[in-house]
């Protein structure tokens, strides 16, 4: 329910404000002066500075966003920091704060002020959409502009343009569904499963595979050159 500072040694050096009983913190993201808290139990994106003030609640149903508010009936509420994309996304002169509103199906783009800027994702079985309830559970930006994907339940990892169309598959259940089921063969537990992502400076995507209890590394396959015709 509160942040907490640690030092390069990992000794702790700053709390912040308790946001209260409700309070479930599953995400951080950081920039250069900005830190962005999402906060699932009460639907709200915090937005501190470095000092741990409070700047902003990003997601309150003051019309600065949009008219839904994140819907989030599940723990898992992801946000990141990065360049704006192209086309429907924004102006890629700035970073933007990318928030998945899990119940909606979709990734919004909002400005460090608060402003929803943009947003894309549907519901859909097919490859292409989110699956379930709500998804994704996971997400990340790669240098590019591109994104990231993963879903609960049905566990799949997707790349996506920077304009949200639909870009590869990186993996799939049959990779990653790996953990055992219940004993009484009930998927109870499914909805509460995911993938944790991130993409780093290279451009491969790094997946946290809980079942296997280790981090996968996947980088795009090569593409032979064809042989020119003599």
């Amino acid at each position: 329910n509160h942040v907490q500072v640690l030092d390069e040694h990992g000794q702790p050096t700053a709390t912040w404000e308790d946001l209260g009983e409700r309070a479930l913190i599953t995400s951080i993201a950081v920039a250069e002066q900005d830190v962005f808290v999402a906060d699932a139990g009460n639907l709200l994106v915090m937005h501190y500075n470095l000092a741990g003030q409070l700047v902003g609640r990003i997601g309150a149903r003051d019309g600065r966003g949009g008219s839904m508010g994140f819907v989030v009936p599940s723990p898992f509420f992801d946000v990141a920091v990065g360049p704006s994309n192209v086309g429907r996304i924004g102006n890629p002169s700035h970073n933007v704060l990318y928030v998945a509103n899990p119940g909606a199906l979709r990734i919004e783009s909002y400005s460090f002020d608060g402003d929803l800027e943009a947003f894309w994702g549907k519901a859909a079985s097919s490859i292409e959409g989110f699956f379930g309830c709500c998804n994704p559970a996971h997400f990340a930006v790669l240098p590019d502009g591109r994104f990231v994907t993963a879903e609960k339940g049905l566990l799949r990892v997707k790349t996506y343009t920077s304009d949200g169309e639909f870009d590869s598959v990186v993996a799939g259940p049959e990779q990653l569904d790996t953990s055992p089921r219940a004993a009484d063969g009930s998927l109870w537990d499914q909805e509460y499963r995911a993938v944790d992502v991130a993409a780093d400076s290279r451009g491969r995507v790094l997946v946290l595979d809980l079942a296997g209890g280790s981090v996968r590394v996947y980088q795009p396959k090569q593409v032979d050159e064809p042989k020119q015709s003599e």
